[in-house]
């Protein structure tokens, strides 16, 4: 199915990056569509901080979604603070599958709707920003993640 489209191949995705022509919601649809077996996950930001940018981690906003046939996951990430959906359906860390490959951990409440996963891609793919279409509260981070107050 990836042969089919390679974007989805890349677990990081810059919106700038994006090949002429390609509808990435459209991709994501087909590919969920024909069906997964593992939640895919990708994070997705209109361009990334480059190797010569060292405060750019810190500055760096993205986007995390995911596909699971009839749910997904979404986040959002500024610097080191993660965001989830206040109406999240999971109350305990699940798995998912950078790409579809790379085992992720996805955090409590970063589960949604397929159709919320969608509405906000479209939303971000269109605006560039944090989507408003839905309510962030502070998510919960893996233990070893930096925190702003460290």
């Amino acid at each position: 199915m990836t042969d089919e489209v390679p974007v989805l191949d890349r677990g990081w995705i810059a919106v700038d990056d994006l090949p002429r022509g390609v509808d990435l919601l459209a991709e994501v649809k087909r590919l969920n569509d024909a069906g997964v077996e593992v939640m895919w996950v990708w994070n997705l930001a209109q361009h990334w901080a480059g190797e010569d940018d060292p405060d750019g981690e810190e500055r760096q906003e993205s986007l995390t979604f995911g596909v699971f046939n009839d749910r997904g996951l979404l986040t959002w990430r500024a610097g080191f603070r993660l965001w989830a959906p206040s109406s999240g359906l999971n109350a305990e860390w699940e798995d998912g599958r950078l790409a579809g490959m790379h085992d992720v951990a996805v955090p409590p409440r970063a589960v949604v709707p397929i159709e919320v996963v969608y509405s906000v891609l479209a939303e971000f793919l269109s605006s560039g920003q944090r989507p408003n279409s839905i309510e962030w509260e502070l998510g919960e981070r893996m233990p070893g993640i930096p925190s702003d107050e460290e």
